[in-house]
This record gives structure tokens, C-alpha cells and sequence, in this order.
């Protein structure tokens, strides 16, 4: 028996084409006391216009994507996850919190608090991680810090997008 069913819908909840961007919706077929139908997730994902290679005919969901506020908006209209943000930042260690700002489609602004060892080769690092990943044209700026904003809840946001969702 399937555990439950996925879909994934637009901003007015109808569903979407295969190989679309958009938001998670979960019905649960397994607790029938308390039935949860159409729950709107905080994911986004996209069903792959391709079924799984297993035989059983059931298509596959591209990687889930958390806090859909957080994801950049590319002026081509790619979406990006804050995950593959990530990368950039691994290979350096003089950095003690950081946070990616989206001001525009067009601008990223990343707000560093370092310690003493951070230098110009890993801004230069860091900028250079961050076109490869969005490309040349996107303007990016470090901008060094004492500390990082939070949220008027307390709560801390590491990806902070200015820009809507392309949905």
C-alpha cells in the first residue's frame, strides 16, 4: 500500500506539468484517525516527467527544497535551493556565520562575520563559487559584519530572498 500522495501545485493550488518548480501538497493514506488531505508543505520539489526505473510505473520527485521563501529567483527564471548555496562555503574555515541576501534578480549581497584568517582569496573564493552557481552576470558583494540580523520573531534566516518566487 502507497504511504501517501504527493502533488505539486502552483501558487492557487492547481497541479503543475511534469519538470515545473513549485510548492508541495501531502495527503496521508496511512492514519486514518486523523486524516491529513492536501496539507500545504513549506517544500517545493517538481514530479520528473520520467517514471522510476524500478518497473512499478510511479513517477520520481526531483530534490525537495525547504523554506520556499529562502529560494533565489534568476532573472532566466531558474529557482535555486538554498542548499546548493552551501557549496561555496566549505572550503573555507574563516568564517564564523554567514547569510545570502537576494536584494534584486540581478544582486546578492552576503553578509559575513569572520574571524582574524579571513582573507581577499577567500572573498575572491566565495564570489567566484556563487557565479558559477548563478551566474556570471549576478553581481555579487561581501559585506563584513559584527553579527546577523534576525527576524522580528528571533528567529535567523540564511537565505533571505527580496525577490517573489518566478511561479
Amino acid at each position: 500500500m502507497e504511504y501517501g500522495i504527493t502533488e505539486v501545485v502552483d501558487q492557487d493550488l492547481q497541479p503543475i506539468g511534469p519538470d515545473c518548480f513549485g510548492n508541495l501538497v501531502a495527503t496521508s493514506l496511512h492514519n486514518t484517525a486523523m486524516p491529513m488531505i492536501r496539507y500545504l508543505t513549506n517544500d517545493m520539489s517538481a514530479i520528473r516527467s520520467k517514471s522510476c526505473s524500478c518497473g512499478r510505473g510511479l513517477p520520481l520527485m526531483d530534490d525537495v527544497t525547504t523554506k520556499a521563501e529562502d529560494i533565489l529567483t534568476l532573472r532566466d527564471g531558474r529557482l535555486i535551493s538554498p542548499s546548493v548555496l552551501t557549496h561555496p562555503f566549505k572550503p573555507l574555515t574563516s568564517i564564523e556565520a554567514s547569510q545570502v541576501i537576494q536584494e534584486d534578480l540581478d544582486t546578492i549581497c552576503i553578509k559575513l562575520v569572520t574571524d582574524v584568517d579571513f582573507t581577499e582569496q577567500d572573498a575572491t573564493s566565495l564570489i567566484n563559487g556563487f557565479k558559477e552557481r548563478l551566474g556570471e552576470s549576478m553581481q555579487v558583494r561581501i559585506e563584513k559584519v559584527e553579527k546577523l540580523e534576525r527576524t522580528r520573531s528571533g528567529k535567523f534566516k540564511w537565505v533571505v530572498s527580496k525577490v517573489g518566487l518566478g511561479i
